[in-house]
């Protein structure tokens, strides 16, 4: 017959690895969720940046790129801060062009942990200008890394597919 403490110290080992087991289980199942919220987050984050940055009145084409700056940010902040001071407002402003950019859809690419997500993003693009009675319409297929910022979503790289 075995003493108690060994049948006492078998059932304890038993319900550390009982513990152990739930316990890790609980983890990664908060894992998976974080990572689930993570690509919602910048799926939605994804939409709304390129909605706003790629989308001007020619009224308004100051205040447009104003407001869509703050969700870009790093070195694609810096290029479309420079692309829009160059190109974009003295184009849009000398020969009336306004574009209207509409995301059809959008879903993840890739993910790199819970901080970086790929973007792959289906959009539609009408320009009118004073020139042409008729606006042309576009598709588009973009790329958009998103990174989080803090706990906001940032656009930080655009790239055309």
């Amino acid at each position: 017959m075995r003493p108690r403490w060994v049948l006492a110290l078998l059932l304890a080992l038993v319900a550390a690895v009982v513990v152990t087991g739930v316990v890790v289980r609980a983890g990664n199942a908060d894992r998976r969720a974080d990572t689930l919220a993570a690509r919602h987050g910048a799926v939605a984050a994804a939409r709304t940046a390129l909605t706003r940055a790629l989308s001007y009145k020619a009224a308004s084409v100051r205040a447009d790129i104003a407001a869509a700056k703050p969700l870009l940010t790093g070195a694609f902040a810096r290029q479309y801060a420079e692309l829009a001071t160059r190109a974009i407002i003295p184009t849009a402003t000398r020969s009336g062009v306004s574009v209207h950019t509409s995301v059809s859809a959008a879903g993840v690419s890739s993910a790199t942990g819970h901080d970086r997500v790929e973007v792959l993003v289906f959009a539609n693009q009408v320009t009118t200008t004073k020139a042409k009675s008729a606006p042309v319409v576009q598709g588009r297929r973009l790329l958009a890394t998103m990174v989080r910022v803090g706990h906001a979503w940032r656009l930080a790289e655009l790239t055309t597919v």
